[in-house]
């Protein structure tokens, strides 16, 4: 009964001292709000989750330490909470302000979890955001059709891209020196169709979106 702020404050009183039992006692905590954990996780790119997991533990950790424990007066709120959870009716002053603490405290918990979460959402969204605002400088079509092969080899030059060869070559057949080549003359040197040169084209732009797409 009561096992989360009741632990709570005996890591306050132990966690300076830095010894196994608090490290012990905090790993019990944790196992008590692990299914909120792994519930909000679920809103987490796989790759990702390791580390948003380790950033909720370390914000719950400066949570527990933080948190003062507050006195409350009678709320037949609170009351009526208490004997539901634990069916029993007598209980003392000491018993109703551990249950009103300890339910402030899971509401910090939950909302801290969430707010981590959050945060990793809208950094996932700015970059995914950033990633696409460099796709479309990367293939311009209409307004800076010289430029496009340029930008491609630009970006590529230190890419670790598995694609990363295929692309460059390709990209160098429109570029020699400072002269940029159209579809039809780069099939003329190559002696084949300018359909078959848009062809491989569309092939290699739908490579470079894989690219700058991959976020993991």
């Amino acid at each position: 009964m009561l096992d989360l702020i009741k632990k709570t404050i005996i890591y306050q009183h132990i966690s300076n001292k830095k010894t196994i039992n608090a490290s012990l006692i905090f790993e019990e905590i944790i196992k008590k709000i692990k299914k909120i954990i792994i519930k909000k996780l679920n809103y987490v790119d796989e790759c990702d989750k390791n580390d948003v997991y380790q950033e909720i533990i370390y914000k719950i950790n400066i949570c527990l330490k933080k948190y003062k424990i507050k006195k409350y007066n009678y709320d037949i709120k609170f009351i009526r909470s208490l004997q539901e959870k634990y069916n029993k009716y007598n209980f003392t002053y000491y018993e109703y302000n551990l249950f009103c603490n300890e339910q402030q405290l899971y509401k910090y918990l939950n909302k801290l979890i969430l707010n981590t979460v959050y945060d990793y959402l809208r950094i996932k969204k700015k970059e995914y955001r950033d990633r696409t605002i460099k796709q479309k400088k990367l293939i311009k079509h209409k307004s800076n059709k010289e430029n496009i092969y340029k930008n491609i080899i630009k970006y590529y030059a230190n890419s670790e891209s598995k694609n990363k060869q295929l692309i460059l070559e390709f990209a160098f057949l429109f570029i020699e020196n400072d002269k940029t080549f159209s579809e039809t003359e780069v099939a003329q040197k190559l002696k084949v169709t300018r359909q078959a040169i848009n062809k491989r084209k569309h092939k290699i732009f739908a490579l470079i979106r894989q690219d700058t797409q991959n976020i993991c």
